[in-house]
């Protein structure tokens, strides 16, 4: 049974010596494909080229890492213009309520 090493944080002083690869905990096989592409973009001469190896490096990130939210904004999408007055919807998603007074 092997033993999973208790993280550290890079700002506590450890003197434990990790490697690089400790700190993004990442052991998906795409792993070393993506910093094999990183390795070899920071190499390329050729700007196309160079974008090209961090397209691809970008996509992979983007299909494996894990998105969590953390922010939820509850966003308002009506109103009723009997009780507000100097209202307008935005053209985005959502209303501004800026410069909106409850009428009498």
């Amino acid at each position: 049974m092997s033993s999973v090493p208790t993280p550290t944080c890079c700002c506590a002083g450890s003197t434990t010596a990790r490697r690089p690869s400790d700190r993004y905990r990442w052991d998906a096989p795409e792993r070393q494909q993506v910093a094999d592409l990183i390795d070899a973009a920071s190499q390329a001469d050729d700007e196309t080229e160079r974008a090209g190896l961090w397209k691809q490096a970008l996509d992979i990130i983007a299909e494996e890492a894990p998105l969590y939210p953390i922010l939820h904004t509850q966003v308002v999408t009506a109103h009723d213009a009997d009780a507000l007055e100097g209202f307008e919807g935005a053209a985005t998603t959502g209303m501004y309520f800026l410069e909106t007074e409850r009428k009498d």
